[in-house]
């Protein structure tokens, strides 16, 4: 079965981090955050076919992206009470930061910054906009921090989107599936 390294980890919670910087620069509701609780087990499930999507994107051979992925991906939810301490200290320094909008812009870059991987990038601008339109609504300064790293990290929302329908999407559907059915 698979399982996270810790540096995966790491870099889910420095992902959280941004996600939730960009999230809440208007507050969060609670479509918000139950996406965000959600955000951690969609990574690792990215991350589990993570090989087979950067063949894919190398290559174009599906059957050789196909053959990285030995069993079925699945979303893995480790359960913690509360958002965790990297997201209390995160807060912390929101708060000193959110009267000015270019400190907390500084803020969403310096973050942003510790992602320094193409395919962490790309999935975290994913998770971004998965959370402030959980509810169906993007305030102006949700989309405006989103558009902060997206120019920090030099990537499009256009380019993410292309990504993952032409690179991501034919991985995962190509992957092997659980069988539930009982014989």
């Amino acid at each position: 079965m698979w399982e996270s390294s810790k540096e995966e980890e790491k870099t889910i919670e420095k992902i959280e981090v941004v996600t939730m910087l960009v999230a809440s620069a208007d507050g969060l509701n609670e479509a918000e955050g139950q996406a965000f609780d959600a955000t951690a087990g969609q990574i690792r499930f990215f991350y589990q076919a993570k090989k087979a999507i950067l063949e894919f994107e190398k290559s174009g051979d599906i059957n050789k992206a196909k053959a990285l992925i030995k069993e079925p991906l699945a979303v893995h939810h480790h359960m913690t009470f509360g958002s965790g301490s990297h997201i209390d200290e995160l807060m912390e320094e929101r708060k000193e930061v959110l009267s000015s909008k270019d400190d907390y812009e500084t803020l969403i870059k310096i973050k942003a910054s510790e992602i320094v991987d193409d395919f962490d990038r790309k999935v975290a601008l994913m998770m971004i906009e998965d959370v402030y339109s959980a509810d169906d609504e993007s305030s102006k300064i949700e989309l405006w921090g989103h558009l902060v790293v997206s120019k920090e990290w030099g990537i499009s929302r256009i380019a993410v989107n292309t990504w993952f329908s032409t690179i991501v999407q034919p991985v995962l559907e190509a992957a092997p599936q659980y069988n539930f059915e009982e014989e």
